[in-house]
């Protein structure tokens, strides 16, 4: 038959004519098919009624005029997941079926609005008909063989498929040339065939002798890839001419995130959980250490998602992939357009693309991605306005945004290059910029914010000194892995394990070395030859680790910097020592911090720091508190500043529940300062006593007519505080425990919403700020907020929904269970989570009955 096929006007000869020269094979996964009705109808089946009694294996159930709609969604999932009973009815089975057996369902659109169904079931073993008709929701029919169940089969499934509709098959068909469908070759099958294309295979067309080679493997008895797919064996072959052209995927990397240098490890830390959505570029001088810095960031990353999904022995660590982070290193930037460089940096985006000319680079969502270049415009860096203590004692500071991207103008292309497109992949990149004298560090954002600055002056390289030797040699050729890779790598797993869950409390950090033998100009000649590696100073970076202590026994942290200092004294060195006066060595205080070992030769004794001046400001965007939080850790207060009560001191004067806890580091008033700039103590305590009042900030500038920069400083400073009080406070709150059993509410309140892109379902495009309380009664101070991930609904909905399963558990096992809890809830279904001593009693909002014109409304 030719033409187009119409329901009535063919016979099954005419169907057995089509199939002739094609083979139906069953699959294991569902593929899914959806387009209008079809041309054919369930009557073009060949069909017979469904006997009384005996036995069958393949049967049809008719389902006609179906109201409800179509729940496509779960019937993918359920099929996919092979829990045929979640299906609901019609669409799939009366009761639960034993033993394997395959499924074929399509669902069309009848002209009066409702719905056919018709599914087909295969099974390998006879079953009773009682059995089978208690599988069908509506009427059962079985097949009419006519003696040729092989062709017979081909034609059902023929006319299956031009039923049209919503249809889920576990049946293909396949030609003669085609071969089998590849679920059916095994695994040693497949190997075999890609060994013998990668070895044997073609890498050029020349003279058409990649198309030969397919022709000839595909269709000769004797070849490992007989009737595979031509199309499969091409897209294999030029993937292996590729591989000249595109980046190779290493998975061997000599050097871990415990080589970084702790100042850059320090500033890398809270960017790291954002990594799935936002990239890393890498800018500033050459020699550095911007590509081990990127390459260790890259492999600490894949490390890291490799042991999250569990196949550390299946997957290798590399760049590339959701597991294999990208790296652009040493390309030239200024000629990547704006686009490019857009698609590369959005990492958060379902899938990017480049088009290239060897075809096209590709990206999937949450790859990380990392670009390292050189150019920047040295002569735009901002001048060094810090006084020489500061700057030595590595104070950092803040340059105006504006300065920023001045010295980051060399970089773009000159071509597209504006303030929308700058500011995109700002908006999509992390950017840490070293010069020969700072480390910038500028969060992805939006905003205009302030850039961080650390000083990097005496030590510009990013690496640990003996991290640049292994470097070295790995670059000049070197396969052998360093002795201690496997302890750095899990010191790194348990580092990387921290932060990504966004803990940045009690990081351990490695000290970062300075130089050694530096104490070779204050000793007599004659102990020079006995003093070794283990006098090295180690930079006070505004207390990035903490001091160790003489008294105590050394951790596995510190004991891990053996490698730069291992060495120890001579016998004959310490013997002298003790007979020699103790030696005061001047030098310029407050440079280094303390030794990493004992003295040789005699006791030297550095002066004691001064006080350290005053630390910045704080500004508001969020990812450069945190950088400045652990940046100045510990800081000395300097004694001309207000003494505020902070830690257990100031438990002692109030109520734990009452007071705010700065902490060492956050002063909410500021130092008076000097010059036209100050302002007195007074003053600003006003200015707190209105921000404690409420008073609007854009109002107390004007009423007390003072700068708007200390107003603003003072409320910032205030809200931080706050927030830090409520962070401590909530770590010391607990619910029941006693032996009464104790009353705790929970509710969920929604805030506000949002518009968001969502690519794979456009309508549900709005977010949802949503929190949780939880306290008990009788103790307002035991509130607890918890913000929750609510799903994306349609912008006209009212709201997110009751809270999830998957949220209310972890907050109930952490707070609640075992507790001798009677929680009161709402009726959400998630609050009836059965925990060990926990009851549950349902609180029911009744509303006020109203009445209009004597009936209720």
């Amino acid at each position: 038959m030719s033409g187009e096929w119409v329901s009535g006007d063919f016979n099954l000869d005419d169907v057995k004519k089509a199939v002739d020269n094609l083979k139906v094979y069953p699959i294991d996964m569902h593929s899914f098919h959806e387009s209008s009705s079809g041309p054919l109808t369930f009557a073009d089946l060949p069909t017979l009624d469904f006997p009384a009694g005996g036995k069958i294996k393949c049967f049809v159930d008719l389902v006609p005029d179906v109201d409800s709609d179509v729940p496509k969604a779960i019937i993918k999932e359920s099929l996919q997941s092979k829990t045929y009973e979640d299906i609901p009815a019609p669409f799939g089975m009366k009761s639960k079926a034993t033993g394997p057996f395959k499924l074929d369902i399509a669902i069309m659109l009848q002209h009066n609005g409702k719905h056919t169904v018709i599914k087909v079931f295969h099974f390998p073993q006879l079953m009773k008909v009682d059995v089978a008709r208690g599988l069908c929701y509506g009427t059962p029919y079985c097949f009419n063989w006519q003696g040729e169940v092989k062709t017979m089969k081909k034609c059902i499934h023929f006319v299956f498929e031009r039923l049209g509709g919503f249809q889920c098959r576990q049946h293909v068909f396949r030609t003669s040339e085609e071969g089998k469908p590849e679920n059916e070759r095994s695994q040693e099958e497949w190997d075999f065939g890609f060994d013998f294309i990668e070895q044997k295979g073609p890498r050029e067309n020349i003279k058409n002798r990649m198309l030969r080679w397919v022709t000839v493997q595909t269709s000769c008895k004797d070849s490992p890839i007989f009737r595979w797919p031509p199309v499969l064996v091409e897209k294999s072959l030029r993937n292996l001419a590729q591989d000249g052209v595109l980046a190779q995927v290493h998975t061997s990397w000599c050097l871990t995130l415990y080589d970084i240098d702790v100042r850059v490890l320090q500033a890398l830390a809270p960017l790291f959980s954002s990594f799935s959505e936002k990239a890393l570029g890498l800018f500033g001088e050459p020699g550095a250490g911007k590509t081990p810095v990127a390459r260790s960031v890259a492999m600490a990353l894949s490390r890291y998602y490799i042991n999250r999904i569990g196949q550390q022995g299946e997957v290798e660590p590399s760049f590339r992939q959701i597991l294999r982070p990208d790296i652009f290193d040493d390309g030239t930037l200024p000629e990547q357009p704006f686009k490019k460089l857009k698609a590369f940096t959005d990492v958060g985006n379902i899938e990017s693309m480049s088009k290239e000319r060897w075809g096209a680079a590709k990206w999937v969502k949450g790859q990380p991605r990392i670009y390292c270049v050189n150019d920047y415009d040295r002569n735009a860096e901002p001048k060094n306005d810090l006084p020489i203590l500061s700057h030595r004692q590595g104070i950092i500071s803040y340059v105006a945004h504006k300065d920023f991207l001045n010295m980051l103008e060399p970089a773009w292309c000159p071509k597209d290059k504006n303030e929308a497109n700058v500011m995109a992949v700002l908006k999509r990149t992390h950017i840490l910029l070293n010069t020969k004298t700072f480390l910038y560090v500028r969060p992805a954002s939006e905003k205009e914010t302030p850039v961080l600055r650390i000083p990097l002056d005496d030590k510009q390289d990013f690496l640990h000194l003996e991290s640049r030797a292994a470097y070295d040699y790995h670059r000049k050729g070197g396969t052998e892995m360093p002795k201690d890779f496997d302890r750095k790598v899990a010191w790194e797993t348990e580092w990387m394990e921290k932060v990504m869950k966004g803990d940045l409390s009690g990081l351990k950090y490695r000290c970062t070395i300075i130089k050694k033998n530096v104490f070779s100009d204050h000793v007599t000649p004659s102990l020079q030859p006995q003093l070794d590696l283990s006098h090295a100073l180690v930079k006070n970076v505004s207390n990035l680790f903490e001091a160790p202590n003489p008294s105590s026994a050394r951790s596995d942290m510190e004991k891990s910097t053996s490698s730069d200092a291992q060495s120890k004294p001579s016998t004959e060195a310490s013997t002298s020592s003790d007979a020699r006066p103790s030696k005061k060595v001047k030098m310029e205080p407050g440079i280094f911090r303390t030794l990493t070992s004992s003295q040789v030769g005699g006791a030297i004794d550095l002066d004691s720091s001064p006080e350290k001046p005053p630390r910045p400001s704080v500004v508001e965007q969020s990812l450069t508190q945190q950088l400045e939080e652990i940046m100045q850790q510990d800081e000395i207060p300097n004694p001309g500043s207000v003494d505020f009560p902070c830690g257990d001191e100031a438990g002692d004067a109030h109520d734990e529940e009452d007071q705010l806890s700065f902490g060492d580091d956050m002063d909410v008033v500021e130092q008076e300062g000097a010059g036209a700039s100050k302002t007195s103590l007074q003053t600003q305590a006003s200015i707190l006593l209105c921000a404690t009042a409420a008073v609007p900030q854009h109002c107390l500038s004007k009423i007390m007519d003072v700068d708007d920069k200390i107003v603003s400083r003072i409320y910032n400073n205030l809200d931080i505080a706050r927030a830090r009080f409520v962070l401590a406070h909530e770590k010391r709150i607990q619910y029941g425990g006693s032996a009464r059993w104790e009353d705790v509410e929970a509710d969920e309140v929604d805030l506000g919403k949002g518009l968001v892109e969502n690519y794979d379902k456009p309508k549900l495009n709005t977010k949802w700020e949503q929190w949780l309380g939880v306290v008990q009664r009788g103790s307002p101070g035991s509130l607890r907020l918890i913000r929750l991930d609510p799903p994306l609904t349609k912008p006209r909905s009212p709201g997110p929904g009751p809270i999830r399963k998957r949220d209310w558990k972890p907050v109930a096992k952490q707070y609640l269970e075992g507790r001798r809890i009677v929680l009161h809830t709402d009726g959400a279904r998630a609050y009836k989570l059965k925990l060990d001593q926990v009851q549950h009693c349902n609180v029911v909002h009744k509303k006020k009955q109203v009445k209009v014109n004597g009936k209720a409304a």
